[in-house]
């Protein structure tokens, strides 16, 4: 979930990036990693409802 948010931040930055120069190669990996991450995410969220037979929330995460 991290990788997700981290990456979203660096999509918003290439987007406001003030020269008004925008990577697209950039933004298309980045979109790329995202959507990997969000199959993965919700792949081990059903994983972990199966095991601990509750839905899955942030609170669960070890810090």
């Amino acid at each position: 979930m991290a990788d997700k948010k981290e990456a979203q931040q660096q999509i918003a930055a290439e987007r406001a990036n003030p020269s008004g120069v925008v990577g697209l190669r950039t933004l298309h990996d980045l979109g790329e990693r995202v959507q990997y991450d969000d199959a993965s995410i919700g792949s081990l969220k059903r994983d972990y409802q199966s095991l601990a037979k509750k839905p899955f929330t942030e609170a669960a995460c070890s810090r």
